[in-house]
């Protein structure tokens, strides 16, 4: 020990590390707060700009908004795209989906008959092969 030094004497009172600990403490909510606070003001300056952007755009916004919280981004990217989509593209989204649906099944019967055909030639050339 250094000549002239306590040994019960602390090197801060405990009322001054007290009230330091607590100065910091609430400088730093005080600082949390200011940051939230701006965040929150910049991703409404964000979320007004997107809601006038186009249906991609829209779409890339709200998948990574979801990608960000967790949420499913394919279906957060759809939504999106129908949100930013005007009534002349949900109209024709609509009507593509209606003509897929009523059409799907036609090119499944025509695969089923082009098998079919196929397998009566392999069998007709079988049966001539086998004379």
């Amino acid at each position: 020990m250094a000549a002239g030094a306590r040994a019960d004497v602390s090197v801060a009172p405990p009322e001054l590390s007290t009230a330091l600990g607590n100065f910091f403490e609430a400088l730093v909510t005080y600082g949390a707060v200011k940051l939230s606070h701006q965040v929150e003001e910049g991703l409404g300056g964000l979320e007004r700009a997107m809601l006038s952007r186009g249906p991609f755009e829209r779409a890339v916004y709200e998948a990574g908004k979801a990608h960000l919280m967790g949420r499913n981004p394919v279906w957060a990217g759809a939504k999106g795209a129908w949100a930013g989509a005007s009534v002349p593209q949900r109209f024709a989204a609509v009507v593509i989906l209606v003509l897929l649906l009523l059409l799907a099944p036609v090119p499944l019967l025509l695969l089923i008959i082009g098998i079919l055909i196929a397998a009566l030639v392999a069998a007709i050339r079988a049966a001539k092969g086998s004379r």
